[in-house]
């Protein structure tokens, strides 16, 4: 059976520095619970689904601010486990957030 799963990386900009970005992974479980109500689905054949979630996503984009649960990590090396000692690069991942969604 095929397994849907909302995969992106949100680029989210600090409210007391606007020069300030950083990406931040949203993936498998802690999408769906950022997306609570809206499962993850094929979006070429749920014209619905797509227009729910295009709806959710530019009212967050329109917010003047918003709170997110942020985990910060170093990625483990080339096809190794645990965090590469070598590596400066940190990653982000949303966790624990949900989206609230009022319609209307």
């Amino acid at each position: 059976a095929v397994r849907h799963e909302y995969r992106m990386v949100l680029q989210l900009q600090d409210v007391t520095d606007p020069d300030v970005y950083l990406g931040a992974a949203l993936h498998g479980a802690e999408a769906e619970t950022f997306f609570s109500g809206l499962p993850p689905c094929d979006l070429d054949e749920g014209a619905y689904s797509l227009a729910a979630l295009r709806r959710r996503v530019e009212a967050m984009c329109a917010a003047p601010s918003l709170e997110f649960l942020l985990l910060a990590c170093r990625p483990p090396p080339e096809g190794g486990r645990g965090p590469d000692p070598h590596h400066q690069g940190i990653a982000f991942h949303v966790a624990r957030t949900e989206l609230h969604w009022h319609s209307g």
